[in-house]
């Protein structure tokens, strides 16, 4: 008797497709009719074939056909795409898919191989195949070897098909079937599941982390300098942020801490709206306590010795008004407050604002620091927000 060999397992492939109408925030919506707001569906339906056969001999049958259920919309159309012509040897290929009423989809496509009849007389043994490929998990952008061989103990080496590929660019699992047939008609057929998942993850991660290139006041610069994300929340139109940073290094321990800074980026050109460091009082609100300022007040300045620095009210009056309104674009080429060589770092772009750098550019320790992080939360902002 022929001997089939199937290694099978059952995955749905997953495609997000997130609907809404009117206003949306994260998952929730709000109707056009003012209803309160509701949780959008995103979760993709789950298939399931009804044929778990994947290889029959000619004159045989396969019983094609899938159902589907949706965690909101219970059982729902499952569509069968292809047909197989069980009276002709060779392999077919199937796709199942069914959509939700939110839009979300699934799909699995499947090959089912026709082989010869089985002899039943003479030789009746079956081909071995061996499969190149014996590693079935690999990462996106990783490769996987595809291909068999096969032998037979009386025609030796005989041909071996692969039906099937794999997408490595693309997360999901991909069915590939392995088969081979001698001279008398008999066959062996092995079906296996390739599965790509996410990239490899390098090295530890944090969600909330930032990192960027910290300059000191010799202009030493550590170019993998982590801050924090302290707190986020998306409001209508921007996001608010509390980030904490290294800023001062070489100065004593009691103005030696990170800083704390409180920011609003525009969700529509990613744009600073807000900065600031301290107690604000919004006109009607009770005061509060949005961040802590990490340099002593004043600052040393060109002088070195404090007599002419910069007090943090300058930077309040003067220096974060300069930064709000700045975008990726316009703060693109400039990472060092000064338009000078600044211990090797020369900026790409002119800052036009000479008497602003003439005022603050002896405080480069806050205000280089403060650039550089504000890069990188526009990363941050655009890689989440945009």
């Amino acid at each position: 008797m022929k001997k089939i060999s199937l290694m099978v397992l059952v995955f749905t492939l997953a495609f997000v497709l997130t609907a809404c109408s009117d206003l949306c925030v994260g998952t929730a919506c709000i109707t056009d009719n003012g209803e309160e707001p509701s949780e959008v569906d995103t979760t993709d339906p789950v298939i399931t074939i009804t044929e778990q056969k994947f290889v029959a001999h000619v004159g045989e049958s396969f019983n094609l056909g899938c159902t589907a259920t949706d965690d909101t919309d219970g059982t729902i159309t499952c569509n069968t795409t292809g047909t197989v012509d069980t009276n002709t040897v060779g392999p077919y290929l199937v796709t199942y898919d069914a959509t939700d009423a939110a839009g979300n989809s699934a799909s699995f496509n499947v090959y089912y191989v026709v082989i010869p009849e089985q002899p039943t007389e003479g030789d009746t043994t079956d081909p071995e195949i061996t499969i190149t490929e014996d590693t079935f998990v690999a990462y996106v952008g990783e490769s996987f070897n595809l291909g068999c061989t096969a032998t037979d103990d009386t025609d030796g080496t005989v041909t071996c098909n692969t039906y099937g590929t794999v997408d490595t660019n693309t997360v999901g699992p991909y069915l590939v079937t392995y088969e081979a047939t001698d001279t008398a008609g008999n066959s062996a057929t092995i079906s296996a599941y390739y599965v790509v998942i996410p990239e490899e993850p390098t090295g530890s991660t944090v969600e909330n982390m930032i990192v960027y290139p910290h300059i000191n006041g010799h202009g030493v610069i550590k170019e993998d300098q982590v801050g924090f994300v302290l707190f986020e929340e998306e409001m209508l139109g921007y996001v608010k942020y509390q980030v904490t940073y290294l800023s001062c290094t070489c100065r004593n321990s009691d103005v030696n801490y990170w800083q704390v800074m409180y920011i609003e980026i525009s969700t529509t050109d990613n744009s600073i709206r807000r900065i600031s460091f301290d107690a604000d009082k919004e006109s009607g609100a009770h005061t509060y306590t949005a961040g802590m300022w990490g340099d002593s007040s004043p600052t040393p300045g060109p002088s070195g010795n404090y007599s002419d620095g910069k007090y943090y009210q300058d930077f309040v009056d003067d220096f974060f008004p300069w930064l709000v309104g700045q975008t990726p674009e316009s703060l693109d080429g400039i990472t060092v407050f000064t338009n000078e060589n600044y211990h090797g770092v020369q900026n790409t772009k002119t800052i036009d604002e000479q008497n602003l750098i003439d005022d603050f550019a002896g405080s480069s320790v806050s205000t280089n620091n403060m650039i550089r992080v504000i890069h990188a939360m526009f990363d941050y902002h655009i890689e989440n927000y945009d």
